[in-house]
């Protein structure tokens, strides 16, 4: 379990900009990107809340 602080935002804030964007698009807003830095380079991941409270992201 890393830290929740441990985000690299300046390293992926295009990507998170782009992702946030698409996510927007469907009604879903990203809560929380966690950055988990590993063998073969780093995997965000996304914590999503819906605008709408029809689905369970």
């Amino acid at each position: 379990m890393e830290p929740k602080n441990r985000i690299i935002q300046n390293q992926i804030s295009v990507i998170v900009s782009a992702d946030v964007s698409n996510f927007k698009e469907l009604g879903h807003l990203v809560q929380e990107v966690r950055v988990v830095s590993g063998i073969g380079g780093i995997k965000i991941g996304f914590r999503m809340a819906c605008y709408c409270r029809q689905c369970d992201l």
